[in-house]
């Protein structure tokens, strides 16, 4: 089928509208992670306010900075791609093959050194995209060894979720099938299991972005350069004595 783009751009109006609507959200972990504020308790949390607002702002240009860089590489890369293989040298036909492994690294060397700006800006509540990146100089290799726990941790709540999920569906189901699908206790039971599987997915959910933007809030914390002190800008000092 031909690509509707009329589709296309809903899906992504609807992608960005619902990354917006998680800025709150990713805000509050971003600063748990790094010590900054204790989780707060409740089933609901949702806060707009200036510190959000900003967050909000370095995403869409932490977002639209990193594609085109991508794109502008990609388009020198598809270049220099085209005249290596057009050329007869046979001592340059390797270049090609190994130029795709080359822009992979390049974009996650990249990706590593600019993944604190986000988080930076929504702890200090102040987009300081040099101090980002120079937290990450010289500490690549220990971000890769922390994404690597990261990943490893997430893998193992994929795995606990899907091992409760298929016990709990076989209970359920067992327990209907028993009792009669089209009787009340049946009835009960199969709604009762939708309710069980919503709550756990929606914890297996929050599980996974405590973890991942944990980590991105416990980086910057742990890697924050000397000359930036967690501060914000209503005049709370968070970490230190800061002028705001």
């Amino acid at each position: 089928d031909d690509l509707d783009p009329v589709r296309l751009v809903l899906g992504c109006l609807l992608s960005m509208l619902a990354g917006i609507a998680f800025v709150p959200m990713m805000t509050l972990l971003f600063r748990v992670g790094a010590g900054d504020i204790q989780m707060p308790g409740g089933f609901f949390y949702w806060q707009w306010g200036a510190r959000e607002t900003r967050t909000m702002l370095t995403y869409l240009l932490y977002v639209v900075s990193l594609v085109a860089i991508i794109l502008v590489i990609g388009a020198v890369a598809g270049v220099l791609i085209t005249v290596l293989s057009a050329t007869r040298d046979l001592t340059l036909n390797w270049l090609p093959m190994i130029l795709p492994f080359v822009l992979i690294v390049l974009y996650f060397w990249i990706l590593l050194r600019t993944v604190l700006i986000i988080p930076a800006a929504a702890i200090e509540n102040e987009t300081n995209i040099f101090a980002a990146v120079k937290a990450t100089g010289g500490n690549v290799f220990r971000m890769i060894g922390s994404l690597i726990v990261v990943c490893v941790l997430g893998l193992l709540c994929m795995i606990a979720f899907a091992i409760a999920f298929f016990v709990i569906s076989l209970l359920l189901g067992g327990l209907s099938m028993n009792v009669g699908d089209e009787t009340t206790a049946g009835m009960i039971i199969s709604n009762a299991g939708i309710v069980i599987m919503a709550g756990m997915t929606v914890y297996f959910y929050m599980a996974i972005q405590l973890i991942s933007f944990g980590w991105l809030g416990g980086a910057w914390a742990a890697l924050r350069p000397d000359g930036v002190k967690a501060c914000s800008r209503d005049g709370a000092a968070e970490g230190g004595v800061c002028e705001v």
